[in-house]
């Protein structure tokens, strides 16, 4: 149960936003405390967010350090982008600020910390995508990682995963993290290309990191083809060239596609 922690010299008017930020996000939480210049709501006892009442109905969140890592795709996708950046660099240490309507912030703390955006249908997918393709406030890197996130709380993501028994098809050992990799890209998939399964590959994000460069691909049986890796570097991936995976029949029209545009030629 999440706990409330209101320190003495926290001023009067953190009370009331203290006992609604722990109302919005509920009991599976470590603690929400005020201190003197802000309130903090600890996801665990390492993992923070802190905010604080502003003017004119509005919040100032900050979200620093290792927490922009894990927050910042969900912060940027319910709150658009920080006002402010600041880059510590005696301590090494970034700090982000944004400015938030008090009840926006209120409804989607939970979302944000939580990481929640699942989308039941495919239009809604191809929806929100989209939106975020034609944002023009948004920097490209930041549509790449808001895409992703998009794609890893879908169905698309979801049933991908589900047909490899929730492990990734190189190397079934590894079951953590896994990344649904659309086979065709998103940005080069046709409407219905892009929420089909058999577009989709269960990896490992050192894996899908090499699926994506054109590093490997693989055969219609399912046999891996590894181009432009020493072998060294395939020790230090565990590839031997001899790997090969389970593929559906309608797989292989998307892997012919990944073979002729996407692989790196060994020339």
């Amino acid at each position: 149960m999440t706990k409330l922690t209101l320190t003495p010299q926290m001023p009067n008017r953190f009370n009331t936003p203290a006992l609604k930020a722990i109302k919005s996000i509920g009991e599976d939480y470590y603690e929400v405390s005020a201190g003197k210049q802000w309130i903090r709501i600890s996801i665990t006892p390492r993992n923070s967010i802190y905010f604080c009442p502003s003017k004119n109905n509005t919040v100032i969140v900050n979200i620093e350090g290792n927490a922009i890592k894990t927050h910042f795709d969900n912060a940027v996708f319910h709150w658009g982008k920080p006002y402010y950046r600041y880059f510590d660099k005696k301590i090494k240490k970034e700090y982000l600020k944004w400015r938030i309507d008090s009840d926006e912030f209120y409804s989607t703390v939970k979302l944000m910390i939580d990481g929640v955006q699942s989308y039941d249908s495919d239009l809604e997918l191809i929806s929100a995508i989209d939106s975020i393709s034609n944002d023009k406030n948004l920097l490209n890197y930041e549509k790449q990682e808001l895409t992703k996130q998009r794609i890893g709380h879908s169905s698309f993501a979801k049933k991908v995963k589900e047909r490899a028994g929730n492990a990734c098809l190189i190397n079934p050992e590894i079951k953590r993290n896994l990344i649904a990799s659309h086979i065709k890209p998103w940005s080069e998939a046709i409407t219905n290309e892009k929420v089909d399964i058999d577009n989709g590959l269960c990896l490992s994000p050192n894996y899908d990191g090499l699926f994506e460069d054109g590093i490997i691909s693989f055969k219609d049986d399912g046999t891996i083809i590894i181009s432009r890796l020493s072998e060294a570097e395939k020790k230090a991936y565990a590839l031997t060239g001899s790997e090969k995976i389970k593929l559906a029949p309608e797989q292989k029209k998307y892997l012919a596609w990944h073979r002729e545009n996407k692989l790196v030629q060994n020339n």
